[in-house]
């Protein structure tokens, strides 16, 4: 039978929206891995009240109760001390804790605080669980054939605990496994997307099918409880593969700069980029990729037209018949840049962010993107309609996926 877990983050910087909860993120998908269900997530203050009233809602039928949160040394943190109370255990000083406390501390050159020797004391009742990362050790509290889990809620000391201790125990006693693809697309809605699969998956009522849209595109997961003989799940990803082709970038969760570094290193090419309305956002997400100096040459932000003529060689002619979010103007770019920087192929893009100088004709969220290489010179108009932030950042992606898409091209002329 399916194992069930439910997770519960504690406290206030979680609620009040000044950290994002990763924790449970992270912790719902290696459960997946090993066929355990997450059922529900919790989070909740750094209260006693709120936690106790947690702790009293977890449904009978769940095997696992993960916890992160409130193990640190400061006034708020409360959790070892609420469930020590709840399990009806006591708090005991562990003189080898505190020594491993001191020596963390020496070995990192750092003065060992008074304030930390709270974190020597563990309940009498727990399993104590290393954490090699950090300062809080996680417990472990067995309850009715239930285990519940307490861990730090800083994310890297976490996910140690979680893979040096947790996870190697689950393995041994789940036996239903899953497993998972996600097939990363761009260029193409949610709505287009399910118009052209959801077919596919009629036929396989195992597989699991998942949609996740975000600003670089729509991530498509699907997956299965290992069956043994049923290989539902790689003959729906082959058909799903085939009939979506170019429009997935990925099949490995890489962003799509790390794809166009891979085909601009197997090519030995270079490229250079020329930014208006992205502000310099795509250059900075191509140079995200360690050894980008490798490709990537030059890029330069030419917001006004004054720079766009002395950078880039714009004519003054153009940019006044046309405007500088026109074809004729980001074709110019693309080839100016590419002349001065002297790469294979260069990539420019200019557009209307907003939320003003838009008109009839060009309305806030225009773009036109244009690519040079030494064969051609080309621009795409694109239409974003959204706010300032969002077009950049949708701009900048397009950008990108024309730019891997010409890659794609020439490699395979």
């Amino acid at each position: 039978m399916e194992q069930k877990a439910e997770i519960i983050a504690i406290g206030d910087e979680v609620l009040s929206a000044h950290t994002l909860n990763t924790n449970s993120h992270w912790i719902s998908g290696e459960l997946r891995k090993i066929g355990v269900k997450v059922v529900t997530h919790y989070t909740i203050a750094d209260e006693e009240e709120s936690i106790v009233r947690t702790l009293n809602n977890i449904q009978s039928d769940t095997k696992y109760i993960f916890i992160t949160g409130g193990l640190g040394p400061t006034r708020d943190d409360i959790t070892k001390k609420v469930v020590t109370k709840y399990f009806k255990g006591k708090l005991v000083f562990h003189q080898n804790i505190l020594n491993e406390l001191k020596q963390y501390f020496k070995d990192r050159g750092r003065e060992f605080p008074d304030t930390i020797d709270g974190q020597a004391y563990y309940p009498d009742n727990a399993e104590i669980l290393s954490n090699q990362k950090g300062s809080a050790k996680g417990m472990c509290f067995t309850k009715n054939a239930q285990e519940y889990y307490i861990m730090p809620g800083v994310p890297f000391e976490m996910k140690n605990i979680m893979e040096c201790q947790i996870l190697p125990k689950l393995r041994k006693h789940t036996k239903i496994g899953y497993q998972e693809f996600t097939i990363s697309t761009t260029g193409i809605s949610e709505a287009e997307l399910i118009g052209k699969i959801e077919f596919i998956f009629a036929k396989y009522p195992s597989v699991v099918l998942s949609y996740y849209p975000s600003i670089e595109g729509v991530k498509i997961r699907i997956g299965q409880k290992i069956i043994k003989g049923n290989d539902d799940l790689l003959q729906s990803k082959k058909e799903l593969l085939s009939v979506l082709g170019n429009l997935i970038y990925s099949t490995k969760s890489e962003d799509i700069t790390e794809i166009i570094a891979k085909i601009l290193l197997a090519n030995q090419l270079t490229i250079s980029v020329a930014e208006s309305c992205t502000g310099g956002l795509i250059s900075h997400r191509i140079t995200q990729n360690a050894g980008s100096s490798k490709y990537f040459k030059e890029g330069i932000v030419v917001y006004s037209n004054q720079a766009k003529e002395k950078y880039l060689n714009v004519k003054h002619s153009t940019l006044e018949k046309y405007g500088a979010v026109s074809k004729e103007v980001v074709i110019e770019m693309a080839k100016g840049m590419r002349k001065i920087s002297k790469t294979d192929i260069s990539l420019a893009i200019t557009g209307i962010a907003g939320p003003d100088g838009g008109t009839k004709t060009k309305p806030v969220g225009l773009v036109w993107i244009g690519i040079s290489t030494k064969k051609k010179t080309y621009a795409k108009k694109i239409n974003f309609n959204k706010d300032r932030i969002l077009n950049k950042q949708y701009s900048s992606q397009r950008a990108l996926d024309l730019l891997r898409l010409e890659l794609l091209r020439d490699e395979q002329n």
